[in-house]
């Protein structure tokens, strides 16, 4: 017996959009998704309960600046994980590559 799905499949966030330039490298995290906006060099998380999109980390200018969420800066963002509260980014501009989180410590951030 043949089981038939009625999917629906509605966009969530668009390129070149007030919200986000490029979107690429997705992580699932606490029922939101966070993502690289590669060309504006930063790493955002999106609400679907909401619609909102906030910035994690990044200064929005290119860079291999370390610092906090609202100070640190990106070149290539290559990958996003978590484990529990701490988010990690991979860069992967820079030759050896470097490899920076975000511990979320009760932040009401989504």
């Amino acid at each position: 017996m043949a089981v038939t799905l009625k999917l629906s499949v509605e966009r969530l966030l668009r390129n070149s959009s007030d919200s986000c330039n490029e979107i690429s490298r997705l992580h699932g995290y606490g029922g939101s998704i966070v993502f690289a906006d590669s060309k504006a060099h930063k790493v955002k998380i999106y609400d679907p309960l909401t619609g909102t999109v906030n910035t994690l980390m990044g200064t929005g200018q290119e860079g291999t600046a370390d610092g906090t969420e609202e100070n640190c800066t990106f070149k290539q963002v290559h990958g996003i994980c978590s484990l529990q509260n701490t988010i990690s980014v991979l860069d992967i501009a820079v030759v050896l590559g470097y490899l920076c989180s975000l511990v979320l410590e009760n932040k009401a951030c989504f």
